[in-house]
């Protein structure tokens, strides 16, 4: 069974750095540290490493709200509030995998598509040779693949492509086209 990650270890590095801040006094600390123990005790059951050292604090602390019949923080099953910079991260530094899949095959779709390549590159110049391409094909019946396709038939299975090219066209060799 995969390990769950740790949902308390954001307040134990605030409890760090705050402690780190405030020259290691606890007092100055001691609303992080609430809220690691409400972490830690709603968090009971799934034994995470960053509570350890809260033990002792946590169970004081259910003895006294027994003895009071005071509600615990998970006793509505509402969990505790998240670290304020946790909720501050941009959705792309919380789900790295997740923007560099979506934003690699967004870019892929646009490079590899035909439409959206060509109304974004095209030329003019590319549109005028294109259509006289195009007027070629119409005018003589033969289309350039059709060309291509005769003469690969008339030079046969194992010949270069110099020999392709060199090779007039054979349209009585040439397969039939498939669309």
């Amino acid at each position: 069974m995969p390990k769950s990650p740790d949902e308390c270890q954001p307040w134990a590095c605030m409890i760090q750095d705050c402690l780190q801040k405030n020259n290691y006094q606890q007092e100055k600390c001691e609303h992080i540290i609430q809220k690691m123990l409400d972490c830690c005790e709603f968090n009971a059951s799934r034994n995470f490493a960053s509570c350890d050292g809260f033990k002792f604090q946590l169970q004081k602390r259910i003895k006294a709200r027994e003895q009071s019949n005071g509600p615990s923080p998970s006793a509505d099953g509402k969990r505790p509030s998240q670290p304020y910079y946790l909720t501050a991260i941009p959705w792309y530094k919380r789900h790295p995998r997740l923007f560099i899949f979506g934003g690699g095959t967004l870019v892929a779709s646009i490079v590899f598509s035909a439409p959206i390549y060509h109304f974004l590159f095209t030329t003019e110049k590319d549109v005028e040779m294109q259509s006289t391409l195009w007027k070629h094909e119409i005018e003589t019946g033969i289309r350039d693949i059709d060309v291509l396709r005769a003469k690969i038939a008339a030079a046969g299975p194992n010949a270069t492509i110099k020999q392709v090219f060199d090779t007039p066209p054979d349209y009585k060799k040439m397969p039939p086209t498939s669309f």
